[in-house]
């Protein structure tokens, strides 16, 4: 490929290893070098990301306080908003050996979003060929949305890694036929829907996978006849309702036998075994489920929506003030980010250049898991009118091998306009040369994304630290969404209240007036308006807040605000009349 192989093109066609009639056994050449190779490709990028991270997520607030709480032994605390969860459980391991709570999140999604590759390699070089498989982690691991959320304090860098085992694990047992595979794809299951609900989705090709191999394991005998199906020993059955005798090869029956308690084994042992736990070990604490389904469970109210069939949330729900229009004019920009534009040109440039294999029954079962996690991020979206573009990147994960696909093709084609041109170029030139361009455009793109979001979190910081020295604990904050949870936990966890951006005046009020907060945010955004905000600040007056004065700001950006209580004539700019 150019930068470790030499170039070739990619085959025209892949074979179809679900319609193998017996259990296949490939014998793979060991790559050690090159995977190593692969990993620290992943892990250079990852760890510049690392390096610009200048706070903790809001998301990340939710999981180390989780994690605390599993740390102290209050179980039912660590599990009261996330329900069993794998990501709080690592990073409370990570803690115990010494770590800082942000170091060790650091570390952790580094380091296994860097080791993705690892299944990612094994599943595409059995599906596809070791050309293809090195390319698809060669452009996962410059992918620019999974640099910027690896080292974030988050569960999705593990979620990635146990998804892409799991395809990696069942694409093994169902082709090989071997229980150890179906075993550890349903603890890979298991885990990744205990981390993301998504994880729920990888029983579409567990299904579509086994039935596809079950039959073709069948009915080579029935169609050929045993004399043409080689290394069966045949016996004689006795007459069928039709009054004709038939052979049957013993080894069909085995295999097929074989196969369906394999996915009886990753389908039922494992989740029963986790019930099982949470009967005997969380018996007693309320609230406790097995899997966290509630995300599910806005799918009936979609549709009821969506056919008419009664109003949703009586009238208020996100599709009252959403319409399909600007709901797509949110879903596609945001998914084209998560799949990065390179990455989705390529993509279906493969797609496109290799239908005929695409559209076969051994790669639609990804095709359709992938239509499913997107028609979950439309719900999403009609539920919370927001979604985020790394929602898409299991979708990267599954198409890699197709926008590999697509990158040989434009090697390829580029390759035949340098002939036209009777320029002498080899191909390994240019297949080096795009791929320096691919890397350092994502790269590009990974470093200087979000620099208004990374300084949104260095005020949230500073804020933080402002509000410990000034004030004494305990200190109730009040705030937006996406600032008051960090300003929070570096203010030694005080404890908040937040609300949506896109909230009426009246609610933040009132949550401001129930919370009593001493300290209540305010920073400009897309629903919160400047003019918004000063409207809230003169309101807020009437509860006894008043607006730091600019001198006392620990933060110079502009349009954010600070209130506090009226009293502390220290900080504010005028005491409060009253009205």
């Amino acid at each position: 490929m150019g930068l470790l192989l030499p170039f070739q093109p990619a085959a025209a066609d892949y074979p179809n290893h679900l319609a193998l009639p017996r259990p296949e056994r490939l014998r793979l050449p060991p790559a050690g070098w090159l995977l190593t190779a692969m990993v620290l490709l992943c892990l250079a990028p990852r760890a510049m990301m690392a390096l610009r991270i200048t706070s903790v997520c809001p998301d990340g607030v939710l999981y180390i306080h989780a994690a605390k709480a599993i740390e102290s032994g209050n179980l039912h605390m660590a599990f009261r908003d996330l329900d069993l969860n794998t990501y709080p459980i690592i990073l409370a391991a990570l803690h115990r050996l010494g770590l800082d709570w942000e170091l060790a999140a650091g570390l952790w999604g580094v380091t296994i979003s860097s080791l993705v590759v690892l299944p990612l390699w094994g599943w595409a070089r059995r599906q596809f060929d070791d050309r293809v498989a090195l390319l698809a982690c060669m452009l996962y691991a410059v992918h620019p949305k999974f640099i910027e959320w690896s080292p974030e304090v988050m569960r999705d860098p593990t979620f990635w890694m146990l998804f892409m085992l799991a395809i990696y694990w069942m694409w093994r047992a169902v082709t090989e036929v071997r229980h150890r595979y179906f075993l550890a794809a349903g603890v890979a299951i298991i885990l990744a829907s205990l981390t993301r609900v998504e994880g729920l989705f990888l029983l579409i090709p567990l299904v579509l996978w086994t039935f596809w191999r079950w039959r073709a394991l069948a009915p080579a005998w029935l169609a050929l006849g045993p004399e043409k199906v080689p290394g069966t020993f045949c016996a004689k059955h006795p007459k069928g309702r039709s009054g004709k005798r038939f052979l049957a090869p013993f080894p069909a029956f085995p295999a097929r036998g074989k196969l369906l308690l394999g996915v009886v084994l990753c389908v039922v042992i494992f989740p029963a075994l986790l019930l099982l736990v949470n009967i005997a070990w969380l018996h007693g604490r309320h609230g406790w489920t097995l899997l966290r389904l509630d995300p599910l469970e806005r799918v009936q109210p979609w549709l009821e929506h969506l056919f008419g069939q009664a109003p949703a949330d009586g009238g208020n729900s996100p599709a009252a003030s959403m319409t399909v229009g600007r709901m797509a004019w949110v879903f596609f920009p945001t998914m084209t980010r998560g799949l990065s534009p390179i990455f989705a040109l390529l993509m279906f440039g493969g797609i496109w250049g290799w239908r005929r294999v695409w559209s076969r029954r051994d790669h639609q079962p990804l095709f359709y898991t992938a239509v499913v996690i997107m028609c979950g991020i439309w719900i999403h979206l009609w539920y919370g009118q927001n979604i985020c573009p790394r929602y898409a990147l299991p979708i990267v994960l599954m198409a890699s091998p197709l926008a590999a696909l697509g990158l040989l093709g434009l090697v390829a084609r580029l390759s035949r306009v340098a002939e036209w041109f009777r320029r002498r170029v080899r191909p390994d030139t240019i297949a080096t040369v795009v791929f320096g361009v691919i890397f350092a455009a994502n790269l590009t793109a990974a470093m200087t994304s979000s620099r208004a979001y990374f300084a949104g979190r260095r005020t949230a910081v500073d804020v933080g630290h402002w509000v410990l020295r000034e004030f004494p604990r305990p200190t109730v904050l009040a705030g937006p969404l996406g600032v008051t949870p960090i300003v929070s936990y570096y203010a030694a966890e005080s404890p908040y209240r937040a609300f949506r951006c896109d909230a009426k005046d009246e609610f933040i009020l009132k949550m401001i007036e129930n919370s009593r907060a001493d300290v209540v945010l305010f920073r400009p955004a897309k629903q919160l308006t400047e003019d918004r905000c000063a409207a809230l600040v003169e309101r807020s007056r009437r509860l006894g807040m008043a607006p730091v004065r600019p001198d006392a700001m620990p933060t110079d950006e502009p349009g954010f605000i600070i209130l506090v209580r009226a009293t502390r004539k220290d900080l504010v700019e005028t005491p409060l009349h009253p009205p």
